[in-house]
This record gives structure tokens, C-alpha cells and sequence, in this order.
């Protein structure tokens, strides 16, 4: 008979069978755990095989979000502790025949409270760190053979001994986390951590046919006699140190609030010890456990959750991605969006963010308005009203739009002014384009009498108050091409056909400064990064194009669209920050629609998306950001060979000196060009040309400034003809692009 199988006192068994069935029953027991062990654990690993497989199923729609900010968070959990062990006793327990068992693997309950902290790497991955407090508590239950002999009579049974532990670890717990879509993390990590603990050893005695047996009162037994505690919160020596581990989570974030700050996240999550839980299984003094291959190792599983806090709230992430469809042998559409940052420089589109910004902005106002060919109409894009609806009318209304959409105003506005200011005389100046002059000056006197009637019939401006007046051509007419340039053929003209475009007109002028005086707002606006997107368009085909369209939508809204008959042209521009009329207002995709049909009805549809950020100035005070203010003031010239600053100069430069500058700014005058200079012109040429009514217009703004306020001198740079910030396609797209933008970007105190 083995140690573990001895008596209290010498004797024999008078029934071998019955001892047989007793020496079994340890057996058989430890047996029945360790299957439960198994199924534990094979449940277990089916659970998770399952969570897994349709982890990514579960929100597959979703767009993805990319986070932009740290997250912290506290985490709750409670579940199974899964001991895996063979001993007999621990260190510090000598071996006795009463406790001295062949303990099991085991299963417990516990608790772990966790703060962790989340820094994204991206909108798919992420760091995180963990500092938790865990509960692995079990009991261990452990059965010897023994003969009591209570009452002078020997009794055959054996000793069921309960050996429960509280472990208690500080654990740190560096991780990665992957994120399928929003909401959804997938951890890995490791654990690091110490233990400490104490053991409480109680037994029951108990017979053969399984009647527990009371035990002597003594300090050590229950009050009812059927238990004795051998050992009580005796501290469990020689604990590894450090615990070393891998640790496995799954969760969902659910946001709690619109702005999408705060979140409350169920987990499940695993860990398993890599480390044995004892270095040892004797103490310092060698009291312990003799035998060979003890072990204990430990997991855990855990079911909770947590309420993570965010700075900022994720934003939608979706990459471009081109679509095409109707694609056949004779039709091929393509659209591909093109960012153009401040300095000119081009690259691929990732991505539009719209910064808001506190902004004072002047809006030039060209006093021209154009004509097609042989026309005495005015066209269609220059916005007119009825009678009854002038009333209503006022500049503040335009305050959201961008330069060129408030221009197809700049007869209700001029209307609005001569109404505001009885007195005001305005002259109206008929002319021709280069290719019209057949047509005789009573076409250029039938232009400014079409502008006269429309001030008169609308908005009731005495006619005495307007002079007429038509010339062959403008004083300063346009000319692309250099002098003395040897151009031919198509180049020529083409060049002369769009000089001609601009040439036919009707110009406004007045001596009074009210009528003439730009557009001023304050108001809170967005600015574009990139501030200018390009969209090349492609469509080939071997029947002449009907007509194209090119559409912007966000959430079903239709922001822009650009549409004509013919074929497209290859480039299309759209400037964001200065049409802020259809500037997206959401954090959507912006869908873009490119499609053209053909003479014979067939056609052929390009779709492409691109994210956008929002930034707000609320969510910039909330992160304790500075609040830029940000000041732009534009000056037109017409003329498209010269750097001279415009006729009323004076006013307009007082005008601007009027608003405030500080010490703290930056104040930057960029010259720009039109882009059809570059194309018919000499490229340098319209560079330096720029550079040079950016240099005119930052000495005229020095000069003008009361000295002794101390504010930066504005720093001349040049676009030139680089890109095109207006559709240049129109003459005033080309014009508005003659321009000195002045920028004061000041950051709050």
C-alpha cells in the first residue's frame, strides 16, 4: 500500500474487496474531472471557433472608420478559471496521511477589473496597453484511504480534502488590436504581471457507504463537527514571478452619445499563463511536497464590458474607388480626381478635409457681363429676378456662396446698390468681340440697352440715371497670344476665339464708390485641404458625344454638377473652399458621376468616391486647439498683360487696411493667372506676371497701414497659370483667375 493509501493504525482489511472499492474511488473520481476538463476546454475552443467565424459577418455593410485620437476605458468582467495541475501538497505542507491527496486539474470562479488605454496606428490597427487586477481563485478537492477508529471500532473510509486558493494578480498587458469594421476590435497581447495568495486546507472524513464521520471538537474543527481546517489563509509561498502569458479579447464598441465619444463595449476575453504558477513546491525551509513531476499552470475567461471615453469622435474612411460600367468596344469613360495643394504641386486624391474657420472675406465684383456670339440676350447663367422678389433680395444672402456664383448675381447687386443710393450715376458700355466686327456697333449699343432694360423693367431704376455707350472693342482688350509669337493654324485660333469670348461685352462703372465697392462678409466658412481638386475626365468613342454630365452628391444631395453638349473636356475644375455653395457639409462620401451619351443614344457612366473630414471649431476647443481666424481678400485684374493695381485702388486698399491685423498672423499676397496664358502665351511670362501684382499689391498694402501697428508684411508669392482655380472654360472663370489673394491666418491667443 502506498503512502498515499496509508492507515492510522496497523491492521488488516478483513474484506479485500471493499478496500479494492475504496482504493478505486480516487481513481475514478480524478478520472471523471479531468473529462470534464476536457469538454471545458473543447467547448471552450468551439465557442471561440464560432465568435471568429462570423466576427466579420456581423456588420459587413459598415463603412469603415478611422480614428484620429487616443481612447481610455474601464473594463468589468467576471467567468471561469481553468486550473490545470498534479500534486500532492504545497510548499510549506508537510506531508501528512490525512491531506496528502493526488490533487486534480480544477475549475473556479474570478473577477478581473481592467484600465486600458487604445492609440489607433491607423483605421485598422492600433496599440493598447492594459493594467488589470484578476481573480484565480479555485478549489482543489483531493481524496486519501484511512481506518479511524472511532469508538474503539476500526472503520474503513477515506479523508475528502478541500484545498482552496485566492491567487490575486497585477498584471500589464501590452497589445495590438485589429479593427474589421467600426466597432469591432480583435486583441492579442501578452500578460506580465505578480501574484500573491493564500491556501485554506479542510477535510471531512467519510465511510464507506459514504456517512461522514464527526471529528473531535478541538480549534480546529467546524461547530458541527463534520469538517477540520488544517490549514486557514496560510500565504502560498514561492508564486512565479513574473506571471508570463499570451491574452486574446474580442469586442464591440456601441456609442452611448451622437458625438460618438463615448462607447460601451461587451468583451469576451482568454488568457493563459505560459509560466508555471510555483517555482517550486518546497519552501525555504524544504517543507513541501518529495515527489516527482508536480505542475500547475492556469487560464481564464471572462465575460464583461467596459465604457471607453474618446476625444474625438472616428471618422467614415472609405479609399477611392473607380466603378465603371457600360464598358464595350466602342466605349471607354474614365474619371480620375486629381488634389492640388498651395503650392501647385499635384497628387493622387485621398482624401477632402474641411476645416472651420472664423473668416472675413472679400469678394471682388466684376462690373462686366458677357455675350455668345451675335447675341444681344444675356445668357442664361446671369441670375435674374421678378419685380416682386427684389425686395427680398439683399448681399448678406449671397454670404455662403463663392466669387464666381456671387458674380451671376452682379445685376440684382448692382440693382440692389443704385436703389440703396438714389443719387449714384452708373455708365453702360456696349463692345464687340474680335470676331464680330461685321456685325456693326448696333450689336454692342443692343448689349448695353439689354443691361439697361433689366435695371429699368426690374428693379425700377430711372433710365436717366444709366448713360449708354458702345465701342468696337474694350480699351484693354484681350490678347493671349505674345507679340511677335509665330503661332498658326488651330493654336491661333483657338487663341483668338477665346480673347474674342471675353471682348464681348457690357461694362459698369461708376464714380460712386457704393455702387462699385466689393462684397465684404464675416461669417464662419470652411477651408479645403486640397483647396483645388482636378478631375480628368476620359471618353472615347468612335460616334460623335451628345452631351456629358458630371455630378457631386453627399448622402443623396446634389452639391455640384457640370454638364454641356459635345464632348467633355479633359479637365474640370472644382474649387471647394471658394464655391462654398457646394461645399459638403457632412463627414459622407462624396459621390462623384461622370456619363456622357452618344448621338446614337448609347452611353457610358464613371463612378468614383473620395472621403471627407469635417473639423469643426467646437471639436477644436474641445481637444484645447488654437481657433484660426482666417482672413481672405481678393483683388481683380482684368487686364491680362499687365501687373497695374486697379483704378480705384485708394478705396480698396483702405478698405482692407480697415479690418483687423495682428503682430501674431501670417499675411501672404499669391498672384494667380488664367491658365489659357500658359496654353497660347509664354508660361515664365505669366508666372512673373503673377509674382508682380502679388509684389504691387503687398507694398500698396504696406504703404496704406497706419505705422506703428506692427503687423507682418504681406509675403508676395506667384501661382501663374499652374492650375486653374475657377472654371476656365467661361470668360469670367478666366478672369476671376486674374487675381491677388491676400490670406491673414491668425491663430487665437
Amino acid at each position: 500500500m502506498s503512502e498515499r493509501q496509508s492507515h492510522i493504525f496497523p491492521t488488516t482489511i478483513p474484506n479485500a474487496k471493499v478496500a479494492q472499492t475504496l482504493l478505486s474511488v480516487p481513481f475514478h473520481w480524478h478520472t471523471w474531472r479531468r473529462q470534464e476538463c476536457l469538454r471545458y476546454r473543447s467547448h471552450k475552443t468551439a465557442f471561440f471557433l464560432i465568435f471568429l467565424i462570423s466576427f466579420p459577418f456581423l456588420h459587413a455593410q459598415s463603412p469603415l472608420r478611422e480614428p484620429t485620437a487616443w481612447r481610455v476605458g474601464l473594463y468589468g468582467g467576471y467567468g471561469l478559471n481553468y486550473h490545470n495541475a498534479s500534486f500532492d501538497v504545497f510548499p510549506g505542507m508537510s506531508p501528512s496521511t490525512f491531506y496528502d491527496s493526488a490533487y486534480g486539474g480544477s475549475i473556479g470562479l474570478g473577477a478581473t477589473v481592467s484600465g486600458f488605454f487604445e492609440k489607433p496606428l491607423s483605421h485598422t490597427f492600433s496599440l493598447a496597453a492594459r493594467l488589470s487586477y484578476t481573480q484565480l481563485h479555485t478549489t482543489f478537492l483531493g481524496q486519501t484511504s484511512i481506518l479511524q477508529r472511532p469508538s474503539g471500532v476500526d472503520i474503513t473510509g477515506f479523508s475528502e480534502n478541500r484545498l482552496q486558493t485566492l491567487v490575486h494578480t497585477l498584471s500589464a498587458e501590452p497589445l495590438i488590436a485589429w479593427h474589421p469594421f467600426f466597432g469591432a476590435s480583435v486583441y492579442l497581447g501578452a500578460r506580465i504581471g505578480a501574484g500573491f495568495g493564500t491556501r485554506t486546507l479542510t477535510r471531512r472524513i467519510l465511510d464507506a457507504s459514504g456517512e461522514i464521520r464527526f471529528f473531535e471538537q478541538d480549534s480546529l474543527t467546524s461547530a458541527d463537527g463534520r469538517s477540520r481546517t488544517e490549514f486557514r489563509d496560510t500565504t502560498l509561498s514561492n508564486l512565479f514571478l513574473p506571471q508570463l502569458g499570451a491574452i486574446f479579447g474580442v469586442s464591440y464598441a456601441i456609442p452611448l452619445n451622437p458625438q460618438e465619444t463615448f462607447f460601451f463595449a461587451p468583451e469576451v476575453w482568454y488568457a493563459q499563463n505560459l509560466t508555471p504558477m510555483l517555482t517550486s513546491w518546497v519552501d525555504e525551509k524544504g517543507i513541501g511536497s518529495q515527489t516527482q513531476g508536480n505542475f500547475w499552470n492556469a487560464g481564464y475567461l471572462r465575460f464583461g464590458a467596459s465604457v471607453r471615453y474618446s476625444p474625438e469622435a472616428p471618422r467614415i474612411f472609405l479609399p477611392p474607388a473607380l466603378v465603371r460600367t457600360a464598358q464595350t468596344k466602342q466605349l471607354a469613360i474614365n474619371i480620375a480626381p486629381v488634389a492640388i495643394d498651395t503650392t501647385g504641386a499635384e497628387s493622387p486624391l485621398l482624401r477632402l478635409t474641411l476645416e472651420e474657420v472664423a473668416s472675413r472675406q472679400m469678394h471682388p465684383l466684376l462690373p462686366i457681363i458677357f455675350f455668345d456670339k451675335a447675341a444681344d440676350v444675356m445668357p442664361a447663367r446671369y441670375l435674374r429676378l421678378q419685380t416682386q422678389q427684389t425686395s427680398g433680395f439683399t448681399e448678406e444672402k449671397l454670404a455662403r456662396l463663392g466669387s464666381v456664383e456671387m458674380y451671376y448675381h452682379a445685376l440684382n447687386i448692382l440693382g440692389k446698390r443704385m436703389k440703396a443710393h438714389p443719387q449714384a450715376m452708373v455708365r453702360l458700355v456696349g463692345m464687340l468681340g474680335n470676331d464680330e466686327q461685321e456685325q456693326g456697333i448696333e450689336l454692342a449699343t443692343r448689349r448695353a440697352e439689354a443691361v439697361m432694360m433689366y435695371l429699368r423693367d426690374v428693379w425700377r431704376i430711372q433710365p436717366e440715371r444709366m448713360s449708354i455707350e458702345a465701342r468696337i472693342k474694350p480699351d484693354k482688350p484681350t490678347v493671349f497670344l505674345k507679340q511677335g509669337a509665330d503661332k498658326f493654324g488651330a493654336e491661333k485660333q483657338s487663341a483668338e476665339a477665346l480673347a474674342s469670348e471675353e471682348n464681348r461685352r457690357v461694362e459698369w462703372s461708376s464714380d460712386d464708390w457704393e455702387i462699385m465697392k466689393p462684397l465684404v462678409f464675416a461669417d464662419t466658412l470652411r477651408e479645403a485641404n486640397p483647396p483645388t481638386i482636378l478631375f480628368n475626365l476620359r471618353a472615347d468613342t468612335k460616334r460623335p458625344i451628345k452631351q456629358w454630365m458630371l455630378t457631386l452628391e453627399q448622402s443623396k444631395r446634389l452639391i455640384r454638377r457640370s454638364s454641356d453638349v459635345g464632348a467633355p473636356p479633359e479637365e474640370l475644375v472644382w474649387s471647394p473652399a471658394r464655391e462654398q455653395g457646394s461645399i459638403p457639409r457632412t463627414e459622407d462620401v462624396v459621390r462623384c458621376n461622370f456619363d456622357f451619351t452618344e448621338e446614337s443614344g448609347e452611353g457610358a457612366t464613371a463612378t468614383i468616391s473620395f472621403p471627407v473630414e469635417q473639423i469643426t471649431i467646437a471639436e477644436r476647443k474641445r481637444r484645447g486647439e488654437s481657433v484660426r481666424t482666417l482672413d481672405v481678400y481678393r483683388i481683380l485684374n482684368t487686364d491680362n498683360t499687365s501687373a497695374a493695381l486697379p483704378a480705384q485702388q485708394e478705396q480698396l486698399f483702405r478698405l482692407i487696411a480697415a479690418q483687423p491685423f495682428y503682430a501674431r498672423g501670417t499675411v501672404t499676397a499669391t498672384g494667380y493667372n488664367d491658365k489659357a496664358f500658359d496654353t497660347y502665351g509664354n508660361p515664365a511670362r505669366n508666372l512673373a506676371l503673377a509674382l508682380d501684382r502679388a509684389r504691387a499689391v503687398s507694398r500698396a498694402l504696406a504703404n496704406i497701414i497706419t505705422a506703428g501697428r506692427h503687423i507682418p508684411t504681406a509675403i508676395p508669392k506667384a501661382r501663374g497659370g499652374k492650375s486653374s482655380i475657377y472654371n476656365e472654360s467661361l470668360p469670367e472663370g478666366r478672369m476671376y483667375s486674374r487675381m491677388v489673394e491676400i490670406r491673414v491666418d491668425t491663430p487665437s491667443e
